[in-house]
């Protein structure tokens, strides 16, 4: 993990903690939660040709609204594995970017616990993988895995929204679409005249149990 990164990570940690500390303080309806799901990501850009691709997120959460209101705002801390993925005739390329996703939610529900959710998102980047396939007739070689963590930014800013529901304030159940607001593409370190401008899709479902 490049050392921006870790000192990013850890400095979204403690806010998230602090967050916590003063829902508490400020005699707020607290809970915790964990989930989990698919991510289903693709470029947007200059990055043509690039194909979606599936991978997983996992996490915590926590929600604080007064007891008086049914609607509320959630913190995670998610661990997502996002890319995208190159295929022509003669080469095949799976691009894997690991982030420690933080976004910052406001719910707007019912009192069935079912709802909409939108609000920004910070995004670590940790690493990346580069997986290169040449392709012969139905069989595919694989040749090669590439680091170049010095490609890509690493702070990304986003914007969040999608739906929840929820069966009996237990078990949760979130579909939502994330797009990044920034150029992920560390255009510095790139040896070329013209620079490129990449962003993230990302599309998730996930299942959460609250605590």
């Amino acid at each position: 993990m490049p050392g921006n990164a870790k000192m990013y990570s850890g400095l979204l940690i403690v806010i998230f903690i602090l967050l916590l500390t003063d829902s508490k303080a400020q005699d707020r309806k607290f809970s915790l939660g964990v989930k989990g799901g698919p991510n289903v990501s693709t470029y947007l850009g200059d990055l043509h040709g690039s194909n979606a691709v599936i991978s997983y997120h996992v996490g915590i959460y926590s929600r604080f609204y007064k007891s008086n209101s049914t609607e509320y705002w959630q913190m995670e801390v998610l661990y997502s594995e996002k890319g995208s993925r190159y295929d022509d005739y003669i080469v095949d390329v799976k691009q894997t970017l690991t982030y420690i996703d933080v976004p910052v939610l406001y719910h707007f529900v019912k009192e069935t616990g079912n709802g909409f959710i939108i609000g920004p998102q910070v995004s670590v980047f940790l690493d990346s993988e580069n997986e290169m396939l040449y392709q012969k007739g139905h069989a595919y070689i694989h040749m090669m895995e590439i680091h170049d963590n010095n490609a890509f930014r690493p702070i990304d800013i986003g914007i969040v929204g999608g739906f929840i529901f929820s069966i009996e304030d237990l078990i949760r159940i979130e579909g939502r679409m994330g797009l990044g607001l920034t150029n992920f593409v560390n255009n510095s370190v790139l040896d070329r005249e013209e620079k490129l401008k990449g962003r993230i899709a990302n599309v998730q479902l996930s299942v959460g149990l609250n605590y």
